[in-house]
């Protein structure tokens, strides 16, 4: 039963150490990789398809850990489209990935759309790592991709 349990805790553990991002061009943190564009001129939800189409979709934002790893490693102050959208005015924010909307920064606490619906959301727009909600037909702004390691 000893080596039964020491086998499987290795192979746990080379499993951690070997997932990787799919290039070079996608950084890992934690166990996703992050990918960012270089180009700009694509609304929301074209930004959202080149995701899918790379397998992933837009990046969730779920604690300040990742909003700074974001902002510090593949923006470095550059504003970026992520995977945050709302319908209506009187809609919940929905990440694309399904995930829980359980972590916010917005830019001086300010994520009303006004007339603008429905709206997305895009990073490092007023300061580093700060969201605003934008017209998701906004063709002006980069995005971020997301997946996970393998």
């Amino acid at each position: 039963m000893g080596w039964t349990v020491r086998l499987a805790l290795s192979a746990a553990i080379v499993t951690t150490v070997l997932a990787t991002c799919p290039s070079f061009r996608w950084k890992q943190f934690r166990d996703m990789c992050y990918w960012r564009s270089f180009y700009s001129k694509i609304t929301w939800y074209d930004a959202g398809q080149v995701c899918r189409n790379m397998s992933g979709e837009l990046a969730s934002i779920h604690d300040a850990g990742l909003d700074t790893f974001l902002t510090k490693e593949l923006l470095k102050g550059q504003a970026a489209w992520v995977g945050l959208r709302r319908e209506n005015s009187s809609s919940d924010w929905v990440w694309t990935d399904g995930s829980a909307y359980n972590y916010s920064r917005w830019f001086m606490d300010y994520s009303d759309c006004g007339d603008r619906y429905p709206c997305c959301a895009a990073i490092n727009y007023g300061s580093d790592g700060e969201w605003t909600p934008s017209d998701c037909i906004d063709g002006d702004i980069p995005f971020l991709c997301q997946m996970e390691a393998s």
